[in-house]
């Protein structure tokens, strides 16, 4: 669980306050359509496995995770609201029994975090991005996609 200090000045006194614990309403559910890389079934519940963003390579493809099957991967994902709102520690006990680590919590709540402005039944994607002028790093960043038909193509016989 991650805790935050926000201070408040008041005067020559600081007062440290947790900062208050984000809630989530929507999750990534499969579709499945194994021409598209999406294997998991129907509805199943994504989460983002952890990958090596070290040895990751712009235009790597990533890949989400069945909570069902673990097995089972979806390269995309559609936004589905929920009926309740939920905290990130919430949804690790409902969904994921085995012990996550540190790392898996924070992918998991940028995740969450990126689809949230989202509307329902917007496919969702995971690429790698290079980002740094001076330290270039591999990032993985969550993002909306957009499915073209063949005959839309531009420039394309």
């Amino acid at each position: 669980m991650y805790y935050g200090i926000l201070f408040t000045i008041l005067g020559d006194e600081m007062t440290p306050q947790p900062l208050p614990e984000q809630h989530f309403q929507k999750i990534l559910v499969a579709r499945k359509s194994p021409q598209n890389g999406c294997f998991a079934s129907d509805g199943d519940l994504l989460y983002p496995p952890l990958s090596d963003e070290s040895h990751a390579k712009p235009g790597t493809k990533y890949y989400f995770r069945s909570v069902v099957e673990p097995n089972k991967r979806s390269r995309y994902g559609w936004v589905k609201s929920t009926d309740q709102p939920f905290t990130l520690q919430e949804f690790l006990a409902r969904n994921l029994k085995s012990t996550v680590s540190d790392e898996q919590e924070r992918l998991l709540s940028r995740m969450l975090s990126a689809i949230a402005a989202l509307a329902d039944d917007t496919p969702v994607t995971g690429s790698y991005f290079t980002r740094g002028v001076e330290r270039r790093q591999t990032e993985l960043c969550f993002h909306k996609v957009f499915f073209y038909l063949e005959s839309q193509r531009v420039g394309r016989p």
